[in-house]
């Protein structure tokens, strides 16, 4: 009896029926005093509750699902204290409070109208949108903001996101090149956060494990490790600007490399080596340039011997 319940107590509290979902927790609390989930469950349901009046106060739109937000950050760190982000009661307070702010944020999208909505608030959108599984809709959103700010790389790493979560013919090829653009514009605008994505999820968790949980030399090295990695046909064709800048940059860093700073050093082969493997994909199945290939090659090798053994192991599965 208690599974079904406990299913029950979940359903209630996905969908926002908080004073039900505290009551069903709290009867599930009272006969397994001991269980962490009836406990993350009862407290997610009336610390929710509590904040009723709260949000009575807030505007409809905007300001409401700015508040939302705001509340589901403060909420976010306690679960992250307190171990419970792997419990499903925080995944079903986490869909109840996201709907409540994305649907807001569809509010004041279409109270302020497409052509005055701003990029944060088409971001913002799009995030809960992403974080719910709602991935057309997100991407629908992000195309648009794209051709308001196309030069935005958090846009392009959303977008990536959002396509390469669909299980659609075709979806993850446009979703990788989609990161791809977004690392090439700004691979700081990531936020690891949202990635769900396979395989940019496990790219990054066994990149951060083998940096022994240094964010910042794991957000360095990402998009070179799943370059690497993703090494697939059906991106996104480079336009010859792109190709140009490509080798413009990797000409430029591998001259730094042997002048910069060691402080700065490992930022810049790690970059130097996702322009070598955006070449290289390049000219293995769009130019099937062999000299070319062979060539960029030989110098991921030599920059970053690791790196290329896995590209090179991930060839031959693929």
């Amino acid at each position: 009896m208690s599974a079904e319940e406990y299913r029950v107590a979940l359903e209630a509290l996905a969908g926002g029926r908080f004073a039900e979902a505290r009551d069903a927790f709290g009867d599930l609390v009272e006969r397994v005093p001991d269980s962490v989930e009836y406990a993350a469950g009862f407290y997610a349901a009336g610390w929710r509750l509590n904040r009723e009046d709260a949000r009575a106060r807030q505007r409809p739109g905007r300001a409401l699902a700015d508040w939302c937000m705001h509340e589901w950050d403060e909420f976010q760190r306690i679960a992250e204290a307190r171990e419970w982000t792997n419990l499903p009661p925080y995944h079903a307070a986490m869909r109840a409070m996201l709907a409540d702010a994305a649907e807001n944020y569809r509010t004041a999208f279409q109270e302020e109208g497409a052509s005055a909505a701003d990029i944060t608030l088409l971001k913002t959108l799009a995030a809960c949108l992403i974080r719910l599984e709602e991935y057309t809709d997100a991407a629908d959103i992000l195309y648009y903001a794209r051709r308001k700010s196309p030069r935005d790389a958090a846009i392009y790493f959303l977008l990536g996101e959002a396509l390469a979560s669909l299980k659609a013919e075709g979806a993850l090829e446009r979703g990788l090149s989609f990161f791809r653009d977004a690392f090439y514009l700004n691979h700081r605008e990531i936020d690891p956060g949202l990635l769900a994505s396979e395989p940019a999820a496990s790219v990054f968790r066994e990149l951060f494990a083998e940096l022994e949980n240094n964010a910042e030399a794991t957000l360095e090295w990402f998009p070179a490790r799943l370059m690497a990695v993703s090494f697939l046909p059906g991106l996104r064709r480079l336009s010859e600007a792109e190709l140009a800048g490509l080798e413009h940059e990797a000409a430029r860093l591998a001259r730094d490399l042997s002048q910069v700073i060691e402080k700065y050093r490992e930022r810049v082969r790690a970059r130097l080596c996702f322009c070598y493997l955006c070449l290289m994909q390049h000219h293995k199945f769009t130019s099937k340039d062999r000299a070319a290939l062979d060539e960029l090659e030989d110098r991921l090798k030599a920059a970053e011997p690791a790196l290329y053994t896995l590209y090179r192991e991930n060839l031959k599965k693929g």
